[in-house]
């Protein structure tokens, strides 16, 4: 594959991610503390409501 080539899969690659609907990758999480449940596209935060840090576990889905 020539370096032009490339070039043009990386432009469309990156116009494809650019087009991703953030909304579609949202998680549902329960605080093991305290059961807070946080809805997140990205690592859970530290527990806004016990202050507990990384003791998430993904929520029941309901589907």
């Amino acid at each position: 594959m020539a370096i032009d080539e490339v070039g043009e899969k990386v432009e469309e690659l990156a116009e494809a991610v650019g087009r991703l609907d953030p909304i579609r990758f949202v998680r549902e999480f329960r605080c093991l503390s305290c059961g807070y449940g946080i809805v997140v596209n990205r690592e859970p935060p530290q527990c806004p409501m016990c202050g507990t840090k990384g003791s998430w576990e993904p929520a029941a889905r309901l589907n």
